[in-house]
């Protein structure tokens, strides 16, 4: 309960230092349009054929993030594209740490116990992980 506690409270610390401002997260397809209209983007992404991609693409790969957008176009009568982010993103840096926690735990916590809780917080605050797992959208597969 400790470490869930724990990564709960920097997530939060870290969500509200980052939107603190009202800004996004990055813009365009990019950052933006997932929060700004998720209903569009699951109609766009609930079909395995693009037909808005002349003559058409096959993108299997965003077939996963329907139930993301599904849940984010429910919500969005509930709260504003920036307060979706701010919870995105909450979500992940929590999902991050304390997965790798979790994970580190299984392994070897019999040995040291402060490891897990250390390889969790080094997955949390390795921003080159963060920006991988937010920009490329791996996320939606989450």
């Amino acid at each position: 309960m400790f470490a869930k506690l724990i990564f709960f409270l920097l997530s939060i610390l870290i969500t509200l230092s980052w939107f603190k401002g009202g800004l996004y997260y990055g813009g365009a397809e990019v950052g933006l349009s997932p929060y700004y209209n998720p209903a569009r983007y699951l109609d766009i992404q609930q079909f395995i054929w693009w037909a808005d991609v002349a003559p058409g693409a096959l993108v299997p790969q965003f077939i996963s993030a329907v139930p993301l957008y599904f849940i984010l176009s429910l919500l969005q009568n509930l709260f504003s594209p920036l307060i979706l982010q701010a919870l995105l993103f909450l979500s992940l840096l929590f999902l991050m740490g304390y997965g790798m926690y979790l994970f580190a735990r299984f392994y070897i916590e019999k040995r040291k116990p402060i490891f897990p809780l250390i390889a969790g917080l080094f997955y949390m605050f390795n921003s080159y992980i963060l920006v991988e797992v937010w920009h490329r959208f791996l996320y939606t597969g989450f």
